[in-house]
């Protein structure tokens, strides 16, 4: 069985027109509670929330920073450490070698600095 054109199109266009009547009502309706008022303080509190998400990423960084801080100080406190055994090991093999000594005072001094820090 076959449906006229002209009914098809009338279908059609009765559905499309629906459908843009109801597009129509919801967008006047947002529009209505839209005042100048609402708006400004939609801003006033968009300008807040970026505010506080800019301390935000700044106290991150801070607190990636000390982080990153913290491990460096680590970091060299090893190597200071390693290099101190290394001397002593090297003060029992040659005990009378004066400049050994001298570097082995240089790097306790430099781990009392570091670790004082």
């Amino acid at each position: 069985m076959k449906v006229p054109l002209k009914q098809t199109i009338v279908g059609v266009s009765t559905f499309l027109g629906i459908i843009v009547a109801i597009v129509t009502l919801m967008t006047m309706a947002d529009n209505r509670y839209a005042t100048a008022k609402s708006q400004e303080q939609v801003q006033q509190e968009t300008i807040t929330i970026l505010k506080q998400f800019k301390k935000d990423i700044e106290a991150d960084r801070k607190h990636q920073q000390t982080i990153y801080d913290m491990q460096h100080k680590h970091y060299k406190i090893q190597l200071y450490e390693q290099r101190k055994w290394n001397l002593k090991d090297l003060i029992r093999k040659y005990p009378d070698d004066d400049s050994i000594k001298e570097d082995y005072n240089e790097i306790i001094e430099q781990l009392r600095i570091l670790k004082t820090k």
